[in-house]
């Protein structure tokens, strides 16, 4: 046995040496690759971040910096590199990030359910069908396996009974990419009261950081331009529908205006208009999101363990009323789908398995879904009808209910590295 041992831990070794190699080949490669627009957002922050220069020039939408001005402080190593240099440690460090999210998700699976954990093989599934989300991000140079691996440690610090360490790596994550702030509102229904202590000085700490390190005039013009150039856009309704935006927002708007899908695939099929359509998407997103806060709040008030679900309807919540939510902010589903498929089958009542397996011929449906796998004509009609966003709308039902159908929760931990007694969570 303990030969077997070495044998496999020389694999293993062999393994992470073999990708490392790998990886440092592909991101060297990427140096004679022209410069991704998408990263070129982030490096020109950078530098302008260091040069004093405004953070939000006003220039199209999708070739603007969009984020918080924590992110472009954050850049600024980049922006110390010339373009392709910069470019090609930035894919480096996604293609690294790539198996440490599958071993994330494994552990955090693993820990919240491990009645469940009958080895790696749905996890290794789910990272197979969400292949085509990760490939977009490493084509775009894009941001979205850091924020996915800061929200994921902080759920496995949580879980950890590490409640400063979880809320600065949340908070780092949303002063990054706002959206991921949906994984403090849940830190603060499923924390405890140090949890919540935690939280203002981690925000207050990333929202003066870069006011300090740019001097505060300059500071405060960076945040009124944050607010007035992007976030007071979507705080006040506004909304930015394309086919290829696989939010809340686009599935209700395709339903009464026109998609302008390059193939002409979709198009309106109830009368309103945009006036309609905006009454609805309103309307159904106070639904969507105070249906998430009122499971959150029953899931407290009935001391409910913390399931794999819940995690990953957060996710999918932040994905559905996000403003944009494109291919490459889709890598989170690496979570969503690993935790529906660790579900035992066996543990599901009759009645409800043929909705998981709805839920399995969508996930394979989507995950295989491109113009080399189904053809050009096969692809264009999903994109225009928006099947994807469908199925995330599908599964976050699915994760809202199933935690009261299939429990497997972990209660959560009373002090660093005890937990509370089972079937609880302690509320302080």
């Amino acid at each position: 046995m303990p030969e077997i041992s070495e044998h496999r831990r020389a694999l293993a070794w062999g393994a992470v040496l073999a990708y490392v190699l790998g990886a440092t080949f592909l991101a060297w490669r990427r140096l004679a690759d022209t410069i991704s627009p998408d990263f070129a957002v982030f490096w020109e922050a950078g530098a302008r971040f260091i040069s004093g220069g405004p953070l939000y020039p006003l220039r199209h939408v999708d070739h603007s910096f969009l984020y918080p001005p924590f992110a472009a402080w954050l850049f600024q190593p980049l922006a110390l590199l010339p373009q392709p240099a910069a470019q090609a440690a930035f894919h480096f460090l996604n293609l690294l990030l790539w198996p440490a999210l599958v071993g994330l998700t494994a552990l955090i699976l693993k820990d919240l359910a491990p009645a469940w954990w009958r080895g790696p093989w749905p996890v290794l599934l789910a990272t197979i069908l969400t292949v085509r989300f990760f490939l977009w991000n490493l084509e775009l140079v894009q941001t979205n396996e850091v924020v996915l691996f800061l929200v994921l440690a902080g759920v496995w610090s949580f879980l950890r009974g590490r409640d400063v360490t979880a809320v600065l790596l949340v908070t780092a994550a949303t002063f990054l990419k706002i959206v991921p702030g949906i994984f403090l509102v849940w830190l603060v229904f499923r924390g405890r009261r140090r949890t919540v202590a935690a939280l203002v000085p981690a925000v207050l700490f990333f929202l003066v950081l870069p006011l300090v390190w740019r001097g505060w005039p300059q500071g405060f013009h960076d945040l009124t331009d944050y607010y007035s150039r992007f976030l007071s856009h979507y705080l006040g309704g506004g909304v930015r529908v394309r086919h290829d935006n696989f939010n809340l927002a686009t599935l209700v708007y395709s339903l009464f205006v026109p998609l302008h899908h390059p193939a002409g695939v979709g198009g309106p099929i109830l009368a309103g208009g945009e006036a309609v359509a905006r009454t609805v998407y309103q309307a159904l997103a106070v639904i969507l999101g105070t249906g998430y806060l009122a499971s959150l709040a029953l899931l407290r008030r009935r001391r409910m363990g913390i399931t794999p679900f819940e995690v990953s309807a957060t996710f999918l919540v932040a994905a559905l009323l996000s403003g944009v939510t494109w291919h490459h902010h889709l890598v989170s589903l690496l979570f969503v789908l690993a935790s529906l498929l660790a579900c035992p089958w066996k543990q599901l009542p009759d009645r409800w398995r043929p909705a998981m397996l709805v839920a399995y011929l969508l996930m394979i449906l989507n995950g295989v879904a491109g113009r080399d796998t189904i053809g050009s004509g096969l692809y264009d009609l999903l994109v225009g009808h928006l099947i994807l966003t469908w199925t995330l709308l599908y599964l976050l039902v699915l994760c809202l209910t199933l935690p009261w159908v299939a429990p497997a929760g972990k209660p959560v931990p009373e002090t660093g590295g005890q937990a509370a007694s089972p079937g609880t969570v302690d509320p302080t």
